[in-house]
């Protein structure tokens, strides 16, 4: 059994903007905006800055020093995800002590894309927009309309599908030490 006795941080960041968003079309695999790029480059600093550093106090002198903080990075599959993770620099921490006492190398921030975290599947109504979706399939429209939750687009997934999996997925990440999520912070 691998139970962690410490706290757990995960930081948890949307992609950046996608051509997808900016025509209003829902799923499909487009790559960012410049708006898109810009998010990355700030989460990246974000990331550097509080992520994956902490303040630490000196017992002998009292004075606050930063450093590094072990993190993981994962993304799913999709274009948009990896070039939002793209600016996140993958340092080396020399050695980083396990709450058990194990020493180990550390890359920082190293990527894991994960199909599970991959956005809901629209079916045939992937890379359409609403408007779109309501003029080729008013009845599928209207249904949505009535219930987001429980809705499934045809031949796509159900949005409580994807709360599931993510529940799922947090309660595997809770009782496991090779876990990671968007963001991710050990001590």
């Amino acid at each position: 059994m691998n139970l962690h006795t410490l706290p757990r941080v995960f930081y948890l960041s949307r992609h950046g903007q996608s051509e997808y968003n900016l025509l209003g079309k829902i799923g499909g695999d487009a790559g960012l905006t410049d708006a898109g790029m810009e998010y990355a480059r700030r989460l990246a600093v974000f990331a550097r800055d509080h992520v994956g550093m902490e303040v630490v106090k000196d017992e002998e002198t009292g004075e606050e020093k930063r450093i590094p903080r072990p993190a993981r990075l994962w993304t799913s599959t999709l274009r948009r995800t990896k070039e939002t993770a793209q600016f996140i620099k993958h340092e080396k921490i020399q050695s980083f002590k396990w709450d058990n006492g194990d020493e180990v190398e550390w890359i920082q921030f190293q990527g894991r894309a994960r199909r599970n975290l991959d956005e809901l599947y629209a079916g045939v109504c992937d890379g359409l927009t609403y408007k779109e979706i309501e003029e080729k399939y008013p009845e599928e429209f209207a249904r949505r309309q009535e219930d987001k939750l429980t809705y499934r687009y045809p031949r796509g997934m159900l949005d409580l599908s994807l709360i599931l999996i993510g529940l799922s997925y947090i309660h595997y990440c809770a009782y496991h030490t090779t876990f990671y999520t968007y963001i991710h912070t050990y001590r």
